[in-house]
């Protein structure tokens, strides 16, 4: 693990970027349009393990944040980093990584009072599932 972590520092800000205190990262993002959007998900590093670790695909991410929420995404997780201790099965810079998971499963398209307030609903399960 502390090769790999010794290799991330070397490539952090050249090869990749990780926004953290520095606003040059900001004129490093990828960006664009995407039509028919109705969810997303915004995840950590350590939230995404669950499809790197090859968990789960993006689709069953969307899905478990959907019916059981960021909570169980990130136990998942959890589980899969404390049955590796080593990083032997999943090859890692760390056995454990900060978690965050947002999910928001409606966007835009309808002013219906009803969709606002799944929208609402949601968005204050994921906060709440946070711990905010």
């Amino acid at each position: 693990m502390v090769a790999m972590k010794h290799e991330e520092l070397a490539a952090r800000n050249r090869v990749y970027w990780i926004a953290a205190a520095d606003p040059r990262a900001a004129s490093h993002a990828l960006t664009g349009d995407v039509a028919d959007v109705t969810r997303i998900a915004i995840l950590t590093d350590g939230a995404a393990r669950a499809q790197t670790f090859g968990l789960l695909s993006w689709q069953e991410v969307l899905d478990t944040l959907n019916a059981e929420g960021p909570r169980q995404l990130i136990n998942r997780v959890r589980e899969a980093e404390a049955s590796d201790p080593d990083g032997r099965r999943w090859p890692r810079n760390k056995k454990s990584d900060d978690a965050t998971a947002v999910y928001i499963n409606w966007l835009g398209g309808t002013t219906d009072s009803k969709d606002d307030e799944v929208f609402r609903r949601s968005l204050r399960a994921n906060l709440r599932a946070l711990g905010r």
